[in-house]
């Protein structure tokens, strides 16, 4: 798993990223830190969590139930 932040909008509760918020917004700003605390006013930082292909495999392979299956994939994968 890997982690990413998204920012969340206070008002809309649109979802952005990182990078997407600041090249919509830094030609408002002067400084970076009017910049920060723009953001820290308006919109709420959330980490969330991502699922790596094998992961997402795995966890597909486990919900069968399918003991075959499972000893077929930790056989290949570990």
């Amino acid at each position: 798993m890997r982690a990413k932040t998204i920012y969340i909008n206070k008002e809309t509760r649109e979802q952005t990223n990182a990078t997407a918020l600041w090249i919509e917004n830094r030609e408002r700003f002067d400084t970076k830190e009017d910049y920060e605390r723009w953001v820290q006013e308006n919109y709420e930082e959330k980490e969330i969590f991502i699922d790596t292909p094998f992961e997402k495999t795995r966890a597909s392979v486990y919900a069968t139930g399918n003991k075959w299956a499972i000893e077929n994939f930790n056989a290949t994968h570990n």
